[in-house]
């Protein structure tokens, strides 16, 4: 399983690198835009398509248009759509090019390679959010005299600490199904629309009355940055998205243990295969 987890760290490095620099590189620039609009936005009337983007009415305060411009769009989106087509090709990926059968015949366990691979997924979708935190914090450092206000390094952090879970949710569904679903592509398609269906079913809600109890469906709904950012922790929204990832880390175990590997088969024609012998 370890061997499993460094292989897969190390052949990621590159892609790693490069995610981390567009997080920091995109907060630092957010940031660094934010005293220049900041007059302008204080006095503007937003349409009410725009609270599609998250708390559009709070964009002249720091912690709004971070929540909007950057928290509320990579985060829901971005992070998590990557996510999703990442975990879908540590599995997927490998069956598609002639590799998972190698390592599903070496002397491992089943269970044993998905979780070396959730592991090392569960610390990839989390290098482009510590890039987002760092690039946040040397552009609140870059324009702090131009700031009447700030945000609390400790709340930083604890956005960062509540976003992963939401990612990791995402990328757990992507893995499972990687493991779940005949190819890579399908999987990859599918995982990605599930993402912006949720992103749209929780925006929705918040706009339209009569979608707003659908929200709860969402795992976007139990992500709120402006609520973290002013201090308004609930540790119960975390948790139920760290409880969502360890359900589909368990239906990515028990998909990818029934799977017949390079025969791309459907689950239903994969159920009959198993009734065959």
């Amino acid at each position: 399983m370890y061997s499993i987890l460094r292989k897969e760290l190390r052949f990621r490095l590159s892609g790693m690198f490069w995610w981390f620099i567009g997080g920091l590189s995109l907060a630092l620039m957010e940031v660094a835009i934010f005293p220049s609009m900041a007059s302008q936005l204080s006095g503007m009337d937003f349409p009410a398509f725009f609270e599609l983007f998250g708390p559009v009415a709070q964009m002249y305060t720091i912690e709004g248009f971070l929540s909007v411009e950057m928290f509320g769009f990579m985060v829901p989106l971005v992070v998590c759509i990557y996510g999703v087509v990442l975990g879908a090709n540590l599995l997927g990926g490998e069956e598609d090019e002639g590799t998972l059968e190698i390592l599903a015949a070496l002397p491992v366990r089943r269970w044993k390679i998905v979780v070396g691979k959730a592991i090392a997924l569960a610390v990839l979708v989390l290098i482009p959010l510590v890039g987002m935190l760092l690039g946040t914090i040397l552009g609140l450092e870059y324009i702090q005299d131009q700031l009447t206000s700030t945000i609390e390094m400790r709340l930083l952090l604890l956005n960062t600490l509540f976003s992963w879970p939401l990612a990791l949710a995402f990328a757990y569904l992507g893995l499972w199904l990687g493991a779940y679903l005949p190819t890579r592509s399908i999987a990859s398609s599918f995982g990605t629309s599930l993402a912006v269906i949720a992103y749209f079913m929780d925006t929705l809600g918040g706009m339209v009355p009569a979608l707003q109890d659908y929200r709860l469906y969402s795992p976007m709904y139990y992500y709120r940055s402006l609520d973290v950012l002013h201090g308004e922790l609930d540790w119960g929204a975390p948790a139920l998205l760290l409880g969502l990832a360890a359900i589909l880390l368990l239906f990515a175990l028990a998909s990818f243990a029934r799977r017949n590997i390079t025969v791309h088969a459907w689950p239903w024609q994969r159920n009959r295969q198993l009734d065959a012998e």
